[in-house]
């Protein structure tokens, strides 16, 4: 999106604002609550506003925010999927269920632009009972829905009107956008990668184990617009979430960093130490961000000379900082794909 000072569109109970890529400043584009912000064209979003406490089981709409002068839309009215003292409505009224958007792949918008679809559960994906799907047609604000339990002994009652039991066959959800990354190219040969645990340069054309980091992957997200910062997860722990923990490798310099949760300065980077070789970093990291499965964590660049990483509201400036929008960063809703650049 062109803009003379580029922004990064953020969502929440406050409303719709614009934050300088920097975080040196912000601008309010709409008041009122703009959650799950997604990109429709680049003058408008799609946002979703619950009727009760964020719980969309309870009814909400579909609304669409100009970036310019930030006029409010309603696309859709979101059906109520029961509620509070209902049972006594009837039947089809009946069944009882909090639901919410739970990972920004469960609300994206078609590739056509015509239809957006949400994905609405009782819980993350690892502990869902139920799930509601609703496609919405863009131009009409019609609403199909489809309701599934994971196991049909948990039924409450009959599917509320209009509601068909299921999933929507495939030519009925939505084929999501890829998150646009402008690439930037890298200023040098970056000598460093990481691969089976380890810290890896290329030295007079042989590979050399500069360190181990023990338990960690490479992240879906992978390495920046640039490739020179690769992005590396670990520390995990399961439970009903799974967690993990996040760092950074500078390709360049062979650097390992943190990165700091409540944003702040860039941080000095990780030492390893040991008799071994190659050293090992110690795990697990401290003082660096978690995140969940259903975490918002992806890049975003500026071309030619900017890149940030996205970790749910904190925004990373590789060697520079981060900052907190307390928020929601627009996005196409699309999830990063493995990367092994």
């Amino acid at each position: 999106m062109a803009q003379a000072v580029p922004e990064l569109i953020v969502g929440s109970s406050r409303g719709l604002e614009a934050w300088r890529w920097d975080g040196s400043g912000k601008r309010l584009i709409s008041r009122g609550p703009a959650l799950h912000p997604r990109w429709l064209d680049e003058h408008n979003v799609l946002v979703v506003r619950a009727n009760v406490n964020e719980d969309l089981a309870r009814g909400g709409r579909l609304e669409r925010i100009a970036l310019d002068g930030g006029k409010r839309t309603r696309v859709a009215k979101l059906p109520p999927f029961g509620s509070a003292g209902a049972a006594d409505a009837g039947a089809s009224a009946a069944i009882q269920w909090s639901l919410d958007i739970q990972s920004p792949d469960n609300f994206v918008v078609d590739a056509s632009k015509r239809f957006a679809c949400l994905t609405l559960m009782d819980r993350n994906l690892n502990m869902l009972s139920a799930t509601l799907f609703e496609r919405v047609d863009l131009a009409t604000g019609q609403v199909s829905r489809w309701f599934e339990l994971l196991d049909p002994g948990d039924a409450r009652g009959p599917l509320p009107d209009g509601v068909k039991a299921g999933q929507p066959d495939a030519g009925e959800t939505c084929s999501p956008r890829e998150n646009a990354i402008a690439a930037i190219a890298p200023v040098e040969t970056l000598p460093f990668r990481f691969d089976n645990e380890r810290i890896v340069e290329q030295k007079e054309g042989k590979p050399v184990a500069r360190a181990k980091l023990g338990g960690y992957f490479i992240e879906a997200a992978g390495a920046s617009p640039s490739g020179r910062w690769l992005l590396l997860g670990g520390d995990l722990e399961e439970g009903d979430y799974i967690h993990r923990q996040l760092v950074l490798l500078d390709r360049a310099t062979g650097d390992l960093f943190p990165i700091r949760p409540k944003g702040g300065a860039w941080p000095a980077p990780l030492a390893p130490a040991g008799k071994k070789s190659p050293p090992r970093f110690a795990t697990p990291v401290k003082n660096t961000v978690g995140v969940v499965g259903e975490s918002d964590v992806r890049w975003l660049s500026r071309a030619p000379d900017a890149e940030i990483l996205i970790v749910d509201g904190l925004v990373v400036r590789p060697g520079a900082g981060s900052f907190n929008v307390e928020g929601e960063i627009a996005s196409s809703g699309a999830l990063p794909r493995r990367s092994d650049r």
